[in-house]
């Protein structure tokens, strides 16, 4: 997608009714995704990952 803006993120986020997560702060902007983050975190569970 590129680089966007927080507010518009979040934004978008919102208007599709899912949620904007971080997945890499250690890059220079962040990395963040629009996803379920529900949905996110009980598949990296199954993995055998752990989030919190």
């Amino acid at each position: 997608m590129g680089v966007v803006g927080i507010q518009e993120a979040l934004q978008m986020a919102q208007s599709e009714g899912l949620d904007l997560v971080e997945v890499s702060s250690s890059s220079t902007p962040p990395v963040c995704r629009i996803l379920d983050y529900g949905k996110f975190k009980y598949q990296q569970t199954r993995k055998g990952r752990t989030f919190t």
